[in-house]
Formats: C-alpha cells, sequence, structure tokens
C-alpha cells in the first residue's frame, strides 16, 4: 500500500470516529462503521477507493427505509447485481471472521427462532443497541447463554460486549455469548420481525 494511501485511509477512519458524536440518523452506526472500517482496512479486504466510499455514504443522513450494516454497504458499493449481493455478503462475513480468529457458523435456520421477548424487556438498553447494531438476540436461555447473529461479524463482537458487560453487572454472572453469522435473507427477516428495521 502506498504511504498516502495509508494516510488517506485513516483520514477516513478519523473522520468516521468523528462523526460518533451525532450518529443518530446515519446510514450506518457510527461505531460499527468505524471498526467494520479498520478490519477491513487492515486485513486487505476492501480496496482504497471503497473504503473511501464505504467512510462516505455510511456517515450520510439516513435517506432510506431503515439504516443498514457497513458491510451490506461495501456490498452495495462492490456489486451492482442485486442477485450476487447475499453470496458475496456471506463471502465477505466468512473471510472477516477468518481474519479476526473467530471462526463463526453460518446458521439458516435462525429466522424461525422464536423471538426472546422475555431478555428484550428485561434488558431494554440491550434491545436498543441490538437495534442500533442490527444484531438481534436469537435466544436466550435464563440469564446464562445468549446467542446473537448478524452479518457483520465486527458487529456481533461488539454485541457481545455490551451484552457481557450489561448482564455481568447486573446479575453478577458472565453469560455465554454465541455469536452466528446469518445469510442476508434471514438476517433482514429476523430484524424486520424482532428489531422492527
Amino acid at each position: 500500500m502506498h504511504p498516502e494511501t495509508t494516510v488517506e485511509s485513516q483520514d477516513h477512519a478519523a473522520q468516521i470516529a468523528t462523526s460518533r458524536s451525532n450518529g443518530a440518523g446515519r446510514t450506518s452506526d457510527p461505531t460499527c462503521l468505524e471498526r467494520t472500517y479498520m478490519v477491513l482496512r487492515e486485513q486487505g479486504l476492501a480496496t482504497p477507493d471503497e473504503l473511501r466510499r464505504l467512510a462516505a455514504v455510511g456517515q450520510e443522513p439516513l435517506q432510506v427505509d431503515r439504516q443498514q450494516d457497513p458491510l451490506e454497504l461495501l456490498v452495495n458499493i462492490r456489486i451492482s447485481d442485486l442477485e450476487h449481493r447475499p453470496m458475496e455478503i456471506e463471502r465477505m462475513g466468512r473471510a472477516m471472521s477468518q481474519m479476526l480468529e473467530r471462526p463463526l457458523v453460518l446458521v439458516p435456520f435462525a429466522n424461525r427462532l422464536p423471538t426472546p421477548t422475555a431478555f428484550y424487556d428485561t434488558y431494554p438498553t440491550l434491545f436498543r443497541l441490538c437495534q442500533a447494531l442490527m444484531t438481534p438476540v436469537v435466544f436466550a436461555e435464563e440469564s446464562e447463554v445468549v446467542g446473537i447473529t448478524s452479518i457483520n461479524p465486527v458487529a456481533l463482537l461488539l454485541m457481545e460486549d455490551h451484552i457481557t458487560r450489561a448482564m455481568s453487572e447486573i446479575t453478577g454472572t458472565r453469560p455465554i455469548v454465541t455469536c452466528l453469522l446469518a445469510a442476508q435473507d434471514v438476517w433482514e427477516s429476523i430484524c424486520k420481525k424482532q428489531l422492527e428495521i
């Protein structure tokens, strides 16, 4: 990578970080956008032009009916054919999980699991974070085992951290959080059903 490209990439990352304070109403969650951007850049999973465009689009005011995950935005930038986007999202999700040394399993039936209403009622702050990161809870057993899903491994790791900290503070027990990758259609279905996005 050329030195000027690295400096330019750092500038885009800094712009994303600066936009965090006014992240409400943005196309993508600023923290997830920044962390996804960094993983993509560090692992060489996106070109400098794709990263520049991702940073710009992700920070725009929301102009569609729902926010978008940074990985979804990247694939929209990369591939114009709607039919091929789901396969690329799955491929990128798997590649990112390998790079993060957290190989994740893709669960095709996650949208058939019942909504963990009791969990969301007990932890309304976590519900709002699930909405912001577009990372729904797919199962919650008592206060000890929680499963979350997304197309984006970075969003999963962020949500895992939120859940672990919040539940540990409230219950005094560190939960076991299982992160599962989802196919795009499954993920969209769960987000709509559970999180109303």
